[in-house]
């Protein structure tokens, strides 16, 4: 975490909106979410920013920080968004841009706003229908609050294997040194790792990496269950942030990663972003037959006809 503040209720929050340049889907594999969650807890330490909420969507994230100079913000924004272009772009032999150009930003002030701010943050993936309860999503990093392995068990350091231990270590050293991960490092680890082992390493990054003060958004109600239960009770809103609707339901956009994955596109090379859009349509009929999701879906999972 970055910093503590004595009197949370007299800081404000600023709401930050970042959506992908064409609207389409980039966060396909828990990788791509695990590197940008690092890229940006590092940047968080690096220029002074206290993240207090977290969430990333397929298409696009929301972070709320504590309110600072809003240069720093802008620097802070500025590199995340560079950093994990650049590194996502090299992966996937991708090119152009990654991100909008601009991001969204809005001042929240009082209480009630805070707390409807936070439940609007972790709801995102209740409302787009991925999951019934906030803190059964993995990436609004809600259930690390009080637990370092919640999708994954523990595992002792007498059962570990030495590869296991010697990964734990280079993730200690990289986290230690304000070092985010990159593909090639977990490639290299995770060849290494059972199954069992690998899975546990995922959470072991999240909580190593973890910059997010939780203890902002829970000096708002009394403790940490009464917060979750809140948050189903009210799915929040955002402030005035002009926010990208886009389609009702993200179950589509899993049931298309599960296909896509069993017919081998995608992985570590990602061929349907060097597809031409007249293969890119043959492909999406090929999807539709199978998966029946809509042409919406099927554009913006495959980056089909989008306008940046």
């Amino acid at each position: 975490m970055t910093g503590k503040v004595n009197n949370y209720l007299e800081v404000d929050v600023v709401h930050i909106y970042m959506l992908s340049n064409d609207k389409g889907v980039i966060f396909y594999e828990k990788d791509d979410f695990l590197i940008f969650f690092t890229i940006v807890c590092c940047c968080a330490r690096k220029y002074g920013i206290s993240v207090v909420a977290f969430c990333i969507m397929l298409n696009h994230i929301h972070l709320a920080v504590l309110r600072t100079n809003i240069d720093s913000i802008k620097l802070f924004m500025y590199e995340v968004k560079t950093s994990y272009a650049r590194e996502y772009n090299t992966q996937y032999s991708r090119k152009g841009a990654l991100w909008q150009k601009s991001f969204g930003r809005s001042i929240v002030y009082d209480r009630k706003n805070k707390q409807t701010l936070a439940a609007y943050i972790y709801n995102n993936p209740v409302q787009k229908c991925i999951c019934s309860k906030a803190n059964e999503y993995r990436w609004n990093f809600l259930k690390y609050y009080n637990d370092k392995y919640p999708f994954s068990s523990f595992i002792p350091h007498d059962h570990a294997s030495s590869n296991y231990r010697n990964a734990l270590k280079i993730l200690t050293y990289r986290m230690e040194r304000i070092q985010p991960l990159n593909y090639a490092l977990l490639k290299n680890l995770y060849k290494k790792l059972s199954d069992l082992e690998s899975n546990t390493f995922k959470d072991c990054i999240i909580s190593q990496y973890n910059c997010i003060d939780y203890a902002f958004f829970l000096s708002l109600y009394n403790d940490f269950n009464q917060m979750n239960k809140a948050f189903e009770y009210t799915v929040g809103k955002q402030y005035e942030i002009n926010e990208y609707k886009g389609p009702a339901s993200y179950i589509e956009f899993r049931i298309l990663y599960q296909e896509t994955k069993r017919l081998g596109y995608v992985g570590k090379a990602r061929p349907f972003f060097k597809m031409t859009q007249s293969e890119l349509i043959q492909l999406s009929n090929i999807l539709q037959k199978s998966t029946k999701a809509s042409q919406y879906h099927l554009n913006h999972y495959l980056h089909i006809g989008l306008e940046e």
